[in-house]
């Protein structure tokens, strides 16, 4: 009786460290490169993204066809792996560097008082 109850009471206890490491081990999932995103995506192997290549499998169609139309750089209806790495697309957001250069231009400029 006494060894029942501490059987269960031990499986009361490691059950959820168990849960735990299931999901801890979803996460250190590696991360697939740019490249290995965008061959998957390109069904038909021509080294270019449409735009129903492009949205397959996304939720939010809407935002992805808007985002499809900033990375198309040339506007040719469909993105080359250059322009699929690229993260700010048409006029689009800038890197971190991009924004530290332009702090660094405003503080060296000097201030007319």
């Amino acid at each position: 009786m006494k060894f029942t109850i501490l059987l269960a009471l031990g499986l009361v206890l490691v059950m959820p460290l168990q849960a735990g490491n299931k999901q801890a081990g979803a996460k250190n999932k590696p991360k697939q490169s740019k490249a290995q995103v965008f061959k998957k995506k390109d069904n038909n192997g021509d080294g270019f993204l449409s735009l129903e290549e492009f949205t397959a499998g996304t939720k939010k169609s809407a935002k992805s066809a808007a985002r499809f139309a900033k990375l198309d750089k040339n506007s040719d209806g469909k993105l080359s792996l250059a322009e699929f790495k690229d993260k700010g697309g048409k006029g689009g957001k800038q890197g971190k560097k991009g924004k530290k250069g332009k702090k660094a231009k405003a503080a060296a400029s000097p201030s007319s008082n």
